[in-house]
């Protein structure tokens, strides 16, 4: 009896140290040479001064990835600003560490514009070539395995407070689809800000980056659990909240690394 309590006792203390190596690298303060702030200017548009992006590591080098919603999108007023225009239309865009705006890359170029945009389907993602200072911040290994419906992943961005944060969600596909088929709907417990999350990464357990936050929204729900318009007044009504991401696999494509 006695050998089974101590075997239980070493298993469950296995179990926890596992556990928390396995979510060691969900601390925020892992993260603070990985999530950049922007600092971007324009010639005709105005400037950037928020939000987050991060490095990607290729098998040929590395970029840079955000949001597009910073120079228009679909959700967003404005005209969305194409591919073939950004070079000239972009004086320059920093991206820097937060507890330290001197630590920094700058954009060279844009990357991957054929997966950004093409003629039919413009997409809510931006890629750069960048100039890198060796070894100040640090760059993301991607995932681009197939999301599961239900899975559990994490956003990792800074509050208005500029606090790291690192908000669990879970994948919710809105046709409860098994998996997730090109961008991610992920449910939050709280309303993430727009203007302090787009561009940041969201990662699975492992700590790889599977994709990039768009956006943030809210859906009012009756007591029947259908969605309903948020100008009518209905007892027993409740909010959900979602985020919209752009998966890793749909910017690098399903093919890479294999």
């Amino acid at each position: 009896m006695k050998y089974y309590i101590l075997m239980m006792i070493i298993s469950v203390g296995i179990k926890y140290y596992k556990l928390e190596n396995e979510l060691n690298h969900l601390k925020p303060t892992k993260w603070t040479s990985v999530v950049l702030r922007n600092e971007a200017k324009f010639k005709n548009r105005d400037d950037i001064n928020y939000g987050s992006s991060f490095l990607v590591k290729l098998d040929t080098g590395v970029i840079a990835c955000t949001a597009r919603d910073f120079t228009g999108t679909h959700y967003t007023h404005g005209e969305m600003l194409s591919v073939k225009d950004f070079s000239n239309e972009l004086l320059s865009w920093k991206m820097y560490t937060v507890p330290n705006k001197l630590n920094f890359i700058s954009v060279k170029s844009l990357a991957l514009k054929e997966r950004i945009e093409s003629f039919y389907n413009p997409r809510t993602f931006l890629a750069f070539n960048v100039n890198l200072q060796e070894g100040s911040i640090d760059a993301l290994e991607p995932d681009v395995s197939l999301i599961k419906n239900k899975e559990r992943v994490y956003i990792v961005g800074y509050g208005s407070d500029d606090k790291l944060r690192i908000i669990e969600g879970v994948v919710e596909t809105s046709d409860n689809a098994k998996v997730a088929r090109l961008d991610l709907r992920i449910r939050t417990k709280e309303f993430l800000s727009h203007w302090n999350y787009v561009g940041s990464p969201i990662i699975n357990k492992e700590g790889k980056v599977i994709g990039v936050f768009n956006r943030a929204y809210r859906l009012k729900y009756n007591n029947k659990g259908r969605i309903v318009s948020e100008k009518k007044d209905i007892d027993d009504s409740s909010y959900k909240y979602f985020v919209n991401g752009t998966q890793m696999r749909l910017i690098l494509g399903k093919k890479y690394g294999k």
